[in-house]
């Protein structure tokens, strides 16, 4: 995997010397981002996106990951199969390098929904099939009033047990 230098700090550099008195510096800023533009994602839309790519392996390293954050069981093997298949194209190295990290998260039981996202949209860019996968049941949500604790002096409907019958 070849390393891609991030070009953030230099833009948000050349973004500082915008406000500058002297014109020549303002303008030798904006053709330098301009440029900056081109070279790399070609279209400001695709540079003012955040791009995990610069160092995938940088984002959940050494983070514990909330269970809510996973991705249910059922959909790691077709996953992991769509990972393959998706690598077995021709594919530019960023791209390769963000499925080579997301098959090691898989296989780690650290697949996390934002990787899951990304996944199927890279499939369904290229027209790669997604699988069907068989959903279990939802998750039970726990009924959260069943939890409160409630005063002797109160019943559940909300009246007031001390002052019934009176």
């Amino acid at each position: 995997m070849s390393v891609i230098e991030n070009p953030r700090p230099r833009v948000v550099e050349l973004l500082n010397t915008l406000g500058d008195p002297d014109d020549a510096v303002v303008l030798a800023a904006a053709r330098e981002l301009d440029r900056l533009c081109k070279e790399g994602e070609g279209d400001w839309s695709k540079v003012l996106t955040p791009n995990l790519w610069w160092n995938p392996l940088a984002r959940y390293q050494d983070r514990p990951i909330h269970p809510d954050d996973l991705v249910p069981p059922e959909f790691i093997q077709p996953d992991l199969a769509l990972v393959m298949h998706l690598r077995a194209l021709d594919l530019e190295p960023e791209l390769e390098a963000e499925l080579e990290y997301i098959e090691r998260e898989i296989r780690r039981d650290r697949y996390i929904l934002m990787d899951y996202v990304f996944l199927r949209a890279q499939a369904r860019e290229r027209g790669v099939p997604i699988p069907e996968v068989q959903r279990r049941r939802p998750r039970q949500v726990p009924d959260r009033a069943a939890a409160i604790p409630w005063s002797d002096s109160e019943d559940r409907s909300g009246g007031d047990a001390a002052t019934e019958g009176t």
